[in-house]
């Protein structure tokens, strides 16, 4: 069988030139199609990462330099805080409601602060597998990253709906 192969391929040059153009194109397109890809996803982690590290700064500022004036003057710290002008927000709601107002300027990012421990109005929360999985491995290693990246399909309406 191979030396018919080879025999007929002797015979046509032309056909190995093709075989070999169409091989490479087809690396080609398969190389082209996994570099893009790798890219996707390291612009999604990037974004993440700058998305998290933004919640993450605002976070340490309020607890760092806001909280301790706010306690200097008496004032008490709730949940409710905007029911009263003596009540303010604790960090985890500062960062939670940050969180949330980036996610209204960009509905692609979304952000969700859980722990082990929790606020009395999120005691019946139940944490998924992401959640626990994630607060298991940084417990076990607190300088690490925990990550998951997900393929998120949603399609996008352009015309009104009249």
């Amino acid at each position: 069988m191979f030396t018919r192969l080879s025999g007929v391929l002797a015979n046509r040059p032309q056909l190995v030139v093709i075989v070999f153009v169409v091989v490479s194109f087809i690396g080609f397109i398969a190389g082209a199609r996994h570099y893009a890809e790798q890219a996707r996803v390291q612009a999604a982690f990037d974004t993440a990462k700058s998305f998290e590290q933004s919640i993450s700064a605002l976070h340490e500022y309020y607890s760092e330099v806001i909280v301790p004036r706010i306690r200097r003057t008496g004032a008490e710290f709730d949940i409710h805080f905007e029911k009263s002008l003596h009540k303010f927000p604790f960090p985890a709601t500062v960062s939670s409601r940050f969180g949330d107002a980036l996610h209204k300027i960009n509905p692609d990012l979304s952000s969700s602060l859980f722990s082990r421990l929790s606020f009395p109005h999120t005691k019946d929360r139940v944490l998924d597998t992401f959640e626990k999985n994630s607060l298991d491995f940084i417990q076990a290693n607190p300088t690490s990253e925990f990550f998951r990246i997900e393929t998120v399909c949603r399609q996008r309406l352009w015309n009104k709906l009249g």
